[in-house]
């Protein structure tokens, strides 16, 4: 049963959740440094940990912004992803999981919505003090998504079959803990990408065809 493990931010959705998150909120300087400091982090020239500390530290998600973030599920969804991993699921013979570096309290109103079980996500983890949220430094996805699918890998059953569009998805192949990368380039093409001869898709049709092209094969 092949695995696929779906990145959340500019992949299942069309945008990055934490900065749609506090983007009404913030000024205009501010939304500025976060997305730099999003993209310096998928490129690699930054490391996750790094990257998540600072862009918490100037988004302060609070409950409210993400209930609201989290109320029309198909407004922010990628088209063609619902219609795609329904039939994935129809088909029956794949795991589908979400593999995020986003707050999991963001996440999983989504995997609802597509009906993924609530244990096949993994995104940030953290408590809420009032409307403060401290992130759970414990969690080994607070370090980066090899940290956190380190425990898993061994579960997964092959070929198994990472999607995104960070370093931070592809970094996941280069360790070896997927037997595959796909490169999700309908939201976010990364500078990274030019290096390397990846495997891409930039829409799910593109997507669906790259699938069977590595399944078949």
């Amino acid at each position: 049963m092949p695995t696929l493990l779906f990145d959340f931010d500019s992949t299942l959705i069309n945008c990055e959740s934490l900065e749609e998150i506090s983007a009404e909120y913030l000024d205009d300087q501010t939304r500025q440094d976060i997305a730099i400091i999003t993209k310096a982090g998928m490129e690699g020239q930054v490391s996750f940990a790094e990257s998540l500390s600072f862009r918490l530290k100037l988004a302060q998600p609070n409950k409210i912004s993400i209930e609201k973030f989290t109320a029309n599920p198909k407004k922010y969804l990628t088209d063609g992803m619902p219609e795609l991993i329904k039939s994935l699921q129809a088909d029956k013979n794949y795991d589908l999981w979400i593999i995020s570096g986003g707050l999991i309290d963001v996440i999983l109103p989504f995997a609802d919505y597509l009906n993924i079980p609530r244990d096949h996500v993994r995104g940030i983890t953290g408590r809420w003090y009032g409307d403060n949220f401290h992130l759970n430094q414990k969690d080994p996805f607070a370090q980066g998504k090899i940290q956190g699918c380190a425990a898993l890998a061994p579960s997964w059953h092959g070929p198994k079959i990472a999607i995104g569009d960070g370093m931070t998805d592809f970094a996941l192949y280069q360790d070896g803990l997927v037997d595959h990368f796909i490169a999700y380039t309908e939201h976010a093409s990364r500078d990274f990408l030019k290096k390397h001869d990846l495997k891409s898709a930039r829409n799910t049709h593109e997507l669906k065809l790259a699938l069977d092209d590595l399944l078949v094969a």
